[in-house]
């Protein structure tokens, strides 16, 4: 090596070519170092002084400085590569990874209780890629016995994922499989104390267990936090959101949720237009009142009078004090926090209201009756018989004058509340003993079953998508499809309108939302980075966001505008089948499919509540117009009334108190309407 540096310094342009420190190659039939050097200087006197320069570059050679420091990480290089290609250079056989994972999880087990809890964090991501690379190298067997003796340690808060494990037997499975594609394209954030980590490092370099090294450094993204060690508080979600699987880096995460959020009310919205003709009208409702009670009054003298003339009239700003507080109770009762949340404007266009259709939902908002744990509201039952296996999904109106339905025959059937339909009696139903058949419009268009339906806010369409990859907008009045919306490649799981019409958001196999208008076929934004399909979607009341639950065990809260991610929300230990945001627009609750609903503040993005009580899915999630109620429904045929008095976090009475208010009810009751 000192022969060869001394070689570059007398040669000074010319680089190494030869020699015991070669880095790089020589071409065939390459001029020798002489015939270089005559070459040189010929250059030189014809004017060309940068052709060495040009040569060096050409010949994709290493400077004299980047051959010293070459020279100067290669002892550290060499380890680097032998832990990272360990297993590729034949150096792992099958039994080391058995025994790696058996001697990690025994000390793991054995460590100290301070640290445990959060070193188990880094063993089911050792199992799945040891599992995953067994079967990748052809070690079936091996990987079977690793599935059998330890999966056990991971159903509990991972049982899905085991399970379809427990499918990939072979290599060709690891790189078509969905679930091993994800794992394998994307590392697990995992999150340790500094000195857990220090002590994993410490017993992997103490154990020689170069295999487990490796693997951890490739498969693996560990962020350290500072500080004391998490311990189990014995919630069922703890840690959950300690290991992740979301295709972004830990510092990522953090960066998409310290954005900010503009969750506040929209101006000008018809909520706000009702509590404020509620305010009006209780205001002079109540000086009337106190007006009249003041004119039966007769004394208007000194307080020192008082006991023996009678109480003295309150003056006119006394009154107007008095009735403005009246209607802000009113007006709280009707719309509860959203007069208390910031006025935010829209960032997409808007569709303006007819005047009549403003009217009548104002009117709609203010027959409203306030809900509470006090005061939980009464339920109507539609019951829809024989359809065991073939109904997808229900939606009704606002109104609640239609209840329509997704079935897998591909059709969508509606059916009518409405007092004189309902006393319509087919010939069907005339059978004797037979009760009435409620009739319904059958709407048909779909090629198959069709998974999600949604009516407009004002009742006069409908949207329906399905497996057939398309949306389907349906007119009530003419009971005909309108437009056929394409651009998903697979099945689209959910559909769900904006708050003002005109805008819907659709949810796919693809593992993107997009978002439509109702006037263009083809999608407005595409809102990817799920890793699995996007299961149910809704949109934020103010219609500036778009939120996504995904089989991933993620939330995400989509700017409309930008198209890009503002809140990533982790912490479920399942796939997501519900989602739902407060009309308040400040919480986000999200469920899965263990039965639990965690709630979510948009404002910084941290949970802030987890409600417990179904036994399954949770497949329905939806807020009372005043926020204070939750209502949830499962699959374990019960409906769900949770207090979320209040409605935002960080108040007194924002989060939900104790179990709910009144737990959950039985679901099955008498059919309000049957067919």
């Amino acid at each position: 090596q000192t022969d060869a540096a001394r070689g570059w310094r007398g040669a000074a342009a010319l680089l190494l070519r030869e020699g015991t420190a070669r880095v790089g190659k020589q071409q065939a039939g390459a001029p020798t170092t002489t015939n270089d050097q005559v070459i040189l200087r010929y250059l030189k006197r014809k004017g060309y002084k940068n052709a060495e320069a040009v040569f060096a570059r050409e010949a994709k050679e290493l400077s004299l400085d980047a051959v010293k420091a070459t020279q100067a990480l290669d002892a550290d290089m060499a380890v680097v590569n032998h832990v990272l290609f360990y297993p590729e250079a034949g150096g792992a056989g099958p039994q080391q990874y058995l025994d790696g994972y058996k001697n990690l999880k025994e000390w793991v087990h054995s460590s100290l209780d301070l640290y445990k809890s959060e070193l188990e964090r880094i063993l089911y991501p050792v199992f799945v890629h040891c599992y995953l690379d067994l079967v990748e190298r052809g070690y079936n067997e091996h990987a079977a016995r690793l599935l059998k003796e330890y999966r056990i340690d991971h159903e509990e808060q991972h049982g899905t994922e085991v399970k379809q494990l427990a499918g990939i037997s072979q290599a060709a499975h690891v790189a078509n499989d969905a679930l091993a594609v994800m794992f394998r394209r994307h590392k697990f954030n995992v999150r340790l104390s500094a000195y857990a980590w220090e002590l994993l490092l410490s017993f992997l370099h103490s154990s020689q267990t170069l295999l487990l090294l490796g693997l951890i450094n490739e498969r693996l993204g560990v962020t350290l936090v500072p500080g004391a060690p998490e311990q189990d508080d014995g919630s069922p979600d703890f840690g959950a959101d300690a290991v992740t699987l979301t295709g972004e880096s830990s510092q990522r995460e953090m960066t998409i949720n310290e954005r900010e959020v503009r969750w506040g009310a929209l101006k000008g919205s018809v909520e706000l237009k009702a509590a404020k003709a509620v305010n009006n009208a209780a205001v002079e409702a109540r000086a009337r009142v106190l007006e009249r009670e003041e004119d039966a009054k007769t004394f208007d003298g000194p307080g020192d009078a008082l006991a023996e003339l009678g109480p003295k009239k309150k003056s006119k700003k006394e009154i107007m004090h008095a009735s403005k507080r009246a209607g802000d109770e009113a007006a709280a009762n009707l719309v509860g926090p959203l007069l208390r949340a910031p006025k935010v404007e829209s960032c997409v266009p808007m569709p303006k209201l007819r005047d009549d259709e403003e009217l009548a939902q104002i009117a709609e908002i203010r027959r409203r009756v306030r809900l509470s744990a006090r005061a939980p509201p009464s339920c109507a039952f539609f019951t829809l018989c024989n359809t065991y296996g073939g109904l997808n999904s229900v939606a009704i109106s606002v109104d609640g004058q239609r209840v329509a339905g997704g079935f897998a025959d591909s059709q969508v059937r509606v059916w009518s509340n409405d007092a004189d339909a309902a006393r319509v009696v087919s010939d069907a139903g005339k059978v004797a003993g037979a009760r009435p058949a409620v009739p319904y419009v059958l709407l048909t268009g779909h090629s198959a079953p069709v998974y999600g339906v949604a009516f407009s806010p004002d009742g006069e369409h409908l949207l329906s998508g399905g497996a057939d990859c398309s949306v389907r907008l349906w007119s009530m009045e003419l009971q005909t499809c309108l437009c056929v919306y394409t651009g998903h490649a697979y099945p689209v799981w959910d559909v769900q309108w904006s708050p003002v019409g005109h805008y819907f958001a659709t949810a796919s196999h693809d593992r993107t939302a997009r978002l439509w208008a109702t006037n263009r076929t083809t999608p407005l934004r595409v809102f990817a980075g799920h890793l699995c399909d996007v299961d149910c979607v809704t949109f934020h009341p103010n219609a500036n966001y778009v939120a996504t639950g995904s089989s991933d065990k993620t939330a995400r809260l989509w700017e409309v505008q930008t198209g890009e991610c503002a809140r990533l929300l982790t912490g479920h230990r399942a796939a997501l089948t519900a989602i739902a945001i407060s009309p308040a627009g400040r919480v986000l609750v999200s469920g899965d499919a263990l039965g639990h609903i965690m709630c979510w503040d948009l404002a910084n993005g941290k949970r802030f509540g987890v409600l417990s009580a179904h036994a399954g899915p949770v497949w329905s999630l939806v807020f009372s117009g005043e926020s204070s109620v939750l209502a949830s429904g499962g699959a374990d045929c019960a409906v769900g009334l949770w207090d979320m008095e209040g409605g935002q976090p960080g108040e007194d009475e924002g989060a939900p108190r104790g179990g709910g208010a009144g737990g959950s009810g039985a679901a099955a009751g008498g059919g309000a309407s049957e067919s």
